[in-house]
């Protein structure tokens, strides 16, 4: 099996995990709206394209773990 390199939204988590002060940032907002806002934000400064698809993608149910295949 080929590994696959790590998408950007994995980039993005492994980033987060890494950083508690950014957690404690992302973890505040209870509107999506200014969680999104604050990920990309927060991505980019850290030169993450992350797009508002990518937060989309990563939010939905994935009880399998499809998204590895």
């Amino acid at each position: 099996m080929i590994a696959m390199p790590p998408s950007l939204l994995d980039q993005f988590r492994a980033a987060v995990l890494a950083d508690p002060p950014a957690q404690a940032h992302l973890a505040g907002p209870h509107d999506p709206a200014i969680f999104e806002a604050r990920a990309l934000a927060w991505a980019a400064a850290r030169g993450l394209s992350l797009a508002t698809a990518d937060l989309i993608e990563g939010s939905r149910p994935d009880p399998a773990g499809m998204h590895r295949f």
